[in-house]
């Protein structure tokens, strides 16, 4: 099946199958209708020109619905900490990465594997792509309770950090900011 037998769409299309766009995606810049271009990706596939995702499609597709679900929670962490972030550079200063360097070198002790690599350092914010490769190899459940609770960790060893340097008065404010975040989590 060589290009001179396709038209211009059906090559247009080929290009966009790189093994990472969805089929919606690849249906958003293909210029057929959906149903045109499913029904050409669909004989690409019977051609043997193309595969579905490598765990099939529907788990290939369940998994990226995860994983974005699981960048929504930890885009929610990232607003607490971000929100921690200001607060205590708002009394420190500069001293607040390093305040935030202490905090997540404590729990790197217990979760090293999930934060190799990760800083606090933009503006508290923990990198999630850097977090996702670091658990790629664990199954996909995993993946998610390992990223939580070492989040949940992470936040309550800020929480506890801040209270033994900066006093109960400092912690309050920190525990509202935990608390509303939490509360976006669904977990307050």
């Amino acid at each position: 099946y060589n290009k001179l037998d396709m038209t211009e769409e059906e090559q247009e299309l080929l290009g966009h199958v790189n093994g990472n766009s969805t089929i919606e995606q690849i249906c958003q810049v293909s210029y057929l209708s959906n149903f045109e271009t499913c029904r050409t990706l669909w004989t690409f596939k019977v051609l043997g020109l193309i595969r579905a995702g490598q765990e099939g499609d529907a788990t290939g597709v369940a998994e990226r619905e995860r994983e974005m679900d699981l960048e929504d929670i930890v885009e929610k962490y990232n607003q607490m900490f971000n929100r921690i972030y200001a607060f205590i550079r708002g009394r420190v200063g500069d001293q607040v990465d390093a305040f935030m360097e202490d905090a997540l070198e404590q729990v790197s002790r217990q979760y090293g594997s999930l934060f190799g690599g990760v800083d606090l350092k933009q503006y508290g914010r923990a990198d999630f792509e850097q977090m996702l490769t670091n658990v790629a190899d664990l199954p996909p459940d995993r993946r998610r309770s390992l990223m939580v609770t070492g989040l949940n960790e992470l936040v309550y060893v800020i929480q506890f950090a801040i209270r033994s340097k900066y006093g109960k008065q400092e912690e309050a404010v920190v525990s509202g900011i935990i608390k509303d975040g939490f509360r976006k989590l669904g977990m307050g």
